[in-house]
């Protein structure tokens, strides 16, 4: 799950409707679903803490990020305590879960003990690992599904051009695969695939907007640095 860092609110001012912080989050964390880290163009405004359950809390930008469909219509009401869960705009979600070539995403073992409940309780907030063609959304329309499918994809396309790198790298190939990751989303999962190769890694790094840089190694872009949570957000930094 990308780790992010939104920054103060841009192009939108607390208290207006909701619905139009959508183009600054787009502008400061990229098209992507924060959760399941597809890219979409239709992405929702999706509350951390639920608006039914914390109207005070439904126009403001600290408590959104951007969400597919799927994932929102999964987390609807779902209200745990923000230090239950690892909340990828203030913890260092990239070293909570390891992402499987069969589609499952794990929980790292490099996890703390006393953190592994909230790991846990973040993938069964949006359910991430279920295998369903479909579900409702709050309108009553279905919703195609099946996310653990989707990653599958990803991993063979982003095996395949690790196998190409291996082979004969190239600035040419570095552009190629760097697109196929910015169009196709699946950070994680790129990031995995190219484990070990630092100036690729560096790349994803650099090119998915929002992306916390802080919480990687400078040198090997391991995934192995607190969240610095400089925005100062409720309940950061547990990872």
């Amino acid at each position: 799950m990308r780790v992010l860092r939104k920054g103060g609110a841009y192009l939108y001012a607390d208290g207006s409707p909701y619905g139009q912080a959508r183009a600054g989050l787009a502008a400061r964390i990229g098209r992507y679903c924060s959760y399941c880290e597809r890219r979409e163009n239709l992405l929702e405004v999706e509350h951390i803490q639920p608006k039914d359950a914390h109207l005070a809390k439904e126009r403001l930008w600290s408590n959104f990020l951007l969400s597919c469909k799927n994932c929102n219509s999964i987390k609807r009401t779902k209200d745990p305590q923000l230090t239950d869960w690892l909340i990828p705009d203030r913890d260092n979600t990239m070293a909570a879960f390891v992402y499987r070539q069969d589609g499952i995403v794990d929980i790292a073992p490099m996890v703390p003990l006393a953190l592994i409940p909230a790991a846990k309780a973040t993938l069964d907030l949006v359910d991430l690992n279920k295998e369903v063609r479909e579900v409702l959304d709050d309108a009553g329309n279905l919703v195609a599904l099946d996310r653990r499918s989707q990653r599958l994809e990803a991993w063979l396309l982003a095996k395949r051009f690790r196998l190409h790198w291996d082979k004969v790298p190239s600035p040419a190939l570095q552009d190629a695969i760097m697109e196929l990751a910015r169009t196709g989303g699946f950070f994680s999962i790129w990031m995995s695939a190219f484990d070990g190769v630092a100036q690729i890694r560096q790349g994803f790094i650099q090119l998915f907007p929002g992306t916390e840089s802080a919480c990687f190694d400078p040198v090997s872009s391991a995934a192995n640095r607190p969240h610095p949570n400089a925005d100062g957000l409720d309940a950061g930094g547990k990872l």
